[in-house]
């Protein structure tokens, strides 16, 4: 037999269990940033761009040069303009050869030859795609050292005899990505200031 004081529960406990009810998310699970390296959308982008300043030193010399460098798949562009005897030049290539615009003279070598006559820094530009995106290059010497930060992203790592180190990520479309790329291995170092990532291109 329901109570008189039954009646007057029900509502409540109705009211209780409609509750508890709506505080079940609906929503889907979060996309996890997964992957090798933490960055699954990010080791994926293989369009995009960004605009920049490059710093370079060794024992001997250094420089800066603003550059503006065009990724699309395997192919890229590099232009920098800064203190070198042109006051500009252009860098299109891919991983095996490439081709050197300055002034009126044009030149064909491997890419990381390119960069070595301009700068005079030996610096591998085929590793660089992945560095700027903050990650090892897959496939190459295998990455040593990796440090995370706090959110998954990549603080420093060794690959090749580089040091690498990463910061003031910044999230795009893409993912995170770092704006601050510093490199050293014995008395090269360079360093990326990246003020703006374009991707999804």
């Amino acid at each position: 037999m329901i109570t008189r004081l039954n009646w007057i529960a029900l509502p409540v406990v109705l009211l209780a269990l409609l509750s508890s009810c709506s505080l079940t998310s609906t929503q889907p699970p979060s996309k996890a940033t997964g992957g090798q390296f933490g960055h699954s959308d990010v080791s994926q982008m293989g369009n995009w761009q960004l605009r920049g300043k490059l710093g370079f030193k060794t024992d001997s010399a250094g420089g800066s040069a603003n550059i503006q460098w065009m990724q699309r798949k395997d192919d890229y562009q590099i232009s920098l303009r800064g203190p070198f005897s042109t006051g500009s030049a252009t860098i299109v290539g891919n991983q095996q050869i490439a081709e050197l615009k300055t002034g009126d003279q044009v030149f064909r070598q491997p890419p990381e030859q390119l960069l070595f006559r301009l700068t005079g820094l030996s610096i591998p530009v085929t590793q660089l795609q992945y560095w700027l995106k903050g990650l090892p290059m897959p496939e190459e010497s295998k990455a040593t050292a990796i440090e995370h930060n706090a959110d998954g992203t990549i603080a420093r790592f060794t690959q090749d005899q580089w040091q690498i180190s990463l910061s003031n990520y910044q999230q795009t479309d893409a993912g995170k990505l770092p704006k601050k790329i510093v490199g050293q291995k014995d008395d090269v170092n360079f360093k990326f200031v990246i003020s703006r990532w374009t991707t999804g291109l």
